[in-house]
């Protein structure tokens, strides 16, 4: 089966992000999806930062004793 796609490409120090998306995707769809993306890579991050944290807390109060 033949596909077409729409190919959004942008690069930021020297790597390359690539979007591909059905190509009648309205453009308000296709902000709000990229907005979904953000909220997941955010929640990510905070995730990491929290397991980071609680090692760091365990390591102190192993120092401690």
């Amino acid at each position: 089966m033949i596909h077409s796609k729409t190919h959004l490409e942008i690069t930021l120090n020297e790597r390359k992000y690539e979007l591909i998306c059905d190509p009648t995707s309205p453009l308000g769809e296709l902000h709000d999806v990229i907005c979904q993306f953000k909220t997941e890579v955010v929640n990510r991050i905070k995730e990491v930062l929290e397991e980071e944290n609680k090692a760091s807390e365990k390591k102190d109060e192993s120092n401690d004793g």
